[in-house]
């Protein structure tokens, strides 16, 4: 397994693990014809344009000359957010890398990088019901914040996301970003 900063080499395979994990980890949570309406192509023009404006900062994780996850992350884009808040924008896995290890390395990477630029609080948003996902950061050492919780609409329906957070020196090791 290798981390390392995303090109524009790889836009296509993150807009591939972006659009099946969306599908297979949302399905039941947000509308079916949202899911199904999803991409490759257009998620792809997307993460080009990301990748060429190099913000948020991306990396993958590479198995076997093949990338099998992503990590987006930056300052922190919530309204009142300090210069010292990073958040997560995005992690995503490749639906058969699931439990490998790979998000661990990715998440460990992303904060040893915002820590580095002197970010003491690290924040990402979730969907309610993604459960896998509230399990793996809360094993990270993230935290719900309840009162965070807000409502956005997509495809019709009402769709409730909670952010976690976590306080972070700029000493963390790589593989231990906890308070």
């Amino acid at each position: 397994m290798k981390i390392r900063s995303a090109t524009l080499a790889d836009a296509h395979a993150i807009a591939e693990i972006h659009v099946h994990s969306w599908q297979q980890t949302y399905r039941g949570i947000v509308p079916d014809v949202y899911l199904d309406s999803m991409t490759v192509a257009t998620r792809e023009v997307v993460w080009r344009e990301t990748l060429l404006q190099s913000h948020p900062k991306v990396i993958v994780a590479v198995d076997d000359a093949k990338v099998v996850g992503f990590c987006s992350f930056g300052r922190c884009r919530d309204e009142g957010a300090g210069s010292n808040d990073g958040e997560i924008w995005a992690l995503y896995l490749s639906p058969a890398q699931l439990g490998k290890g790979f998000g661990r390395e990715l998440l460990s990477v992303a904060c040893a990088q915002l820590s580095a630029q002197r970010k003491t609080h690290i924040s990402f948003w979730v969907i309610v019901g993604n459960n896998r996902a509230t399990r793996f950061y809360k094993a990270a050492g993230f935290e719900p914040e309840p009162a965070s919780v807000k409502v956005f609409e997509l495809a019709g329906a009402d769709i409730e996301e909670i952010r976690y957070v976590q306080a972070c020196s700029s000493l963390i090791a790589p593989l231990d970003c906890r308070t």
